[in-house]
């Protein structure tokens, strides 16, 4: 009977040991999942990345500058003044089209921050149906806000 305890405890023991294995390669593996979804790239091909002095100096500048928030739900919450709501999944080559004039036009496209992809894809989008004055504020809402700019809410 000692020798079946022994056999057991010993297949316990490995079974314990496969079973840590498996859960810190799942962890490591999640991890690295929930870094990609979080980190933005600082830069993107055919726009300028901006932070929020610029967003203001560009709209002293050229206050003809169309300001594009590209969050779905988030709006209730806070935006920043004179934006214009056009979600992510929403933005098409016709939808920016509806909202800007020319493809010289300045626009700049925002979400909530540097976690937040959605301005990101909008930005792609705009550049992928030829708008050449496209700026990207990466920082988006979190920065604005801890910057003390202006925020309405609903």
């Amino acid at each position: 009977m000692s020798g079946w305890r022994f056999v057991i405890t010993r297949l316990f023991f490995l079974f314990i040991c496969i079973l840590s294995v498996f859960a810190s390669i799942s962890y490591v593996h999640a991890e690295d999942k929930d870094k990609i979804k979080q980190e933005a790239p600082m830069n993107l091909t055919g726009a300028k990345t901006i932070t929020a002095v610029d967003v203001i100096n560009l709209i002293d500048e050229l206050p003809q500058t169309i300001i594009i928030d590209s969050r779905l739900n988030d709006r209730p919450q806070g935006y920043i003044e004179g934006s214009i709501n056009l979600a992510d999944i929403d933005t098409t080559c016709n939808s920016l089209a509806d909202i800007i004039k020319t493809l010289s036009s300045p626009v700049i496209f925002y979400c909530n921050g540097v976690k937040c992809r959605r301005s990101e894809k909008a930005v792609k989008v705009a550049v992928s149906c030829g708008y050449n004055h496209i700026y990207w504020y990466r920082s988006g809402c979190e920065d604005w806000i801890k910057q003390g700019y202006p925020y309405l809410t609903n």
